[in-house]
């Protein structure tokens, strides 16, 4: 798994990283790891998509109101 996205993830508050796996901190023994990369990976795509059909200075205000992030 990407290293960026474990670091968000852990920042994010919603797992731990022991250096090997990502474990929720609210349910004992769960790996996050297939599942987080998934989620990940289906956000950097739809971010992707949006940047290749939009003008270059209007990416960043379309990718922050799709997912709905004020600046």
């Amino acid at each position: 798994m990407n290293e960026r996205i474990k670091e968000f993830a852990v920042k994010a508050g919603f797992a731990n990283y022991d250096g090997t796996s990502l474990y929720s901190p609210y349910i004992e023994g769960m790996e996050l790891n297939d599942e987080l990369q998934e989620f990940a990976e289906l956000i950097v795509r739809e971010c992707a998509e949006i940047a290749k059909t939009a003008e270059p200075w209007r990416s960043d205000d379309l990718i922050l109101k799709r997912f709905g992030v004020k600046e």
